[in-house]
Parts: structure tokens; sequence; C-alpha cells
């Protein structure tokens, strides 16, 4: 069972790694190691609910740590470094899926949707998510992982988005509605 996300705000220590984590050299590939131990487990739980794949969800989750190592002196100290990681960690899945949708279109390969497998929630639960997310769209499947997994506010996804706010809740709305019809079709 994946622990629960720590609580959002960031203490001291995490403070210090992420002002260690932007210096070069041996410092701050150490705090960077750290960063990464404390997010990996919540960045490949998100990855895997977008993306319904737990194998690709671990690579798609490597590259996004990966991505933030390059992009480091990048970082603003007074960011929060969980948001950033999740932000290049739904960019890189996004970007993920649109690749392998092109793949899939020019090799004209339909692949079954995989479940998906998440440790963290119960089983119940874990079956309604597993049958009904893959058939949502990746903007629907999106916004609620982001809202009901991740927790995030409307304002915080919307930011993650590149939506204003009345288009982040117009769109979990309808997440919401199109899940329920599923749901629903499913019984």
């Amino acid at each position: 069972m994946i622990p629960p996300p720590p609580p959002g705000l960031r203490d001291e220590e995490e403070d210090v790694l992420v002002r260690r984590f932007r210096q070069p050299g041996q410092e701050g590939d150490e705090a960077y190691s750290e960063l990464v131990r404390r997010y990996q487990t919540r960045v490949v739980r998100l990855v895997g609910y977008l993306l319904g794949d737990a194998s690709e969800a671990e690579d798609v989750s490597q590259e996004a740590f990966v991505r933030a190592f390059s992009a480091r002196d990048t970082f603003d100290r007074g960011d929060n470094f969980a948001a950033w990681i999740r932000t290049i960690a739904t960019r890189v899945a996004f970007n993920c899926r649109r690749d392998k949708a092109t793949r899939d279109r020019y090799h004209a390969e339909v692949e079954p949707p995989s479940a998906t497998t998440s440790p963290a929630v119960e089983a119940e639960a874990r079956n309604l998510l597993e049958q009904v997310l893959p058939q949502l769209s990746y903007a629907y499947r999106e916004v609620l992982v982001l809202r009901y997994v991740e927790e995030l506010s409307i304002g915080e996804i919307a930011n993650m988005l590149n939506l204003g706010e009345s288009a982040a809740k117009m769109r979990l709305s309808r997440a919401r509605d199109e899940f329920w019809v599923l749901e629903k079709s499913r019984a």
C-alpha cells in the first residue's frame, strides 16, 4: 500500500533540500536523490492513473525526474517542488500518450486498454477506476486524477493545465458526468 501523500505545506528540511538541489556538484546530486526518494511514489501513482499502464508509468516518471534534474537551474526556490515535479510528470505523460496515439495511427494497430493497478485505492474503488478511467478521454482522465487522486484545488489544476479556472471547472464537471455515465453503463 502506498503511504498517503505528505502534507501540502513544506517543511524546513525540504526548503534546505531544494536550495541544495539547485547547486551543482555532489551536494546538489545528493539533494536531488533525496527529493526523488520523497516524491517518486506519488509521481508514479499520478502517472499510473493518467496512463493506465504501470510499466509505462515507471518510465514516464523516470523521464520526468530526469527532466527536472536537467532543468534544476530554472527551478525557482519559492516554488513548491511537489507541484513542479507534478507539472513536469503530467506534461511528459501527455506527450507519451500523444506519441503513442501517433504511433498507433501510423501502424494501424489497436492495443486493448490495460488495467490501472494501484494499491493505494480500496478494492472496490480500484475496480471501478480500473474499468471506467481507461474509457475516458485523456483530458477528462487527467482532470479527475488531479482533483480526486492528487487532491489539487481548481486553481492548481487550472494553473497546471494552462486553463482558466472556469474552463477547469467545466472540464471537471464534464469529466464527472462522463465518468458516472460510463459507471452506470458498466453495471
